[in-house]
């Protein structure tokens, strides 16, 4: 965990170099930038680790991030709350994020061995085209109309 701590603080540092003031780099660009190249290092692997990391190493995240924003929001001066740096970013608690993320894994895990309403409503007809189903997988009744103009996209028919 140390090791991806350092490897985001350099490039943390690094980024603050390149997007500093006078390159005319607005802060939001700049944290944008941040969240596609220093957030996803310290998630890495996120889901799994998330909730085990001593505090100490999770709150020098958090500074490594919170650096950053200051900088990037000309808040050098001590006195700033970490909670105002934050939101002014538009960025959440490392803390946050990897909860969410570790969350969304184990969603993915639940649903996994449940069919997908995509796939109950698509069918696959015997020679291998797709094929609309009757659309009661989604509760959706079909007039006789609606039966005829699917039965004809079915066959090849056109609508018009």
């Amino acid at each position: 965990m140390a090791r991806l701590i350092g490897k985001a603080k350099k490039r943390s540092r690094d980024l603050m170099w390149v997007c500093r003031k006078d390159t005319g780099l607005r802060p939001r660009s700049a944290m944008t930038l941040w969240k596609a190249m220093v957030r996803p290092i310290m998630e890495y692997a996120a889901e799994l680790w998330a909730g085990e990391v001593p505090k100490e190493q999770m709150d020098e995240m958090e500074r490594v991030q919170t650096d950053f924003a200051k900088t990037m929001l000309g808040l050098t001066r001590g006195g700033i709350s970490n909670d105002f740096v934050r939101a002014e970013a538009g960025l959440e608690t490392i803390a946050a994020r990897c909860e969410k993320l570790r969350l969304g894994y184990w969603r993915r895990i639940q649903l996994r061995g449940q069919p997908r309403e995509s796939t109950e409503y698509y069918s696959q007809t015997p020679d291998g085209a797709c094929a609309m189903g009757s659309g009661q997988a989604r509760g959706v009744e079909l007039d006789e109309n609606d039966e005829e103009t699917a039965k004809g996209e079915r066959d090849g028919g056109s609508l018009v």
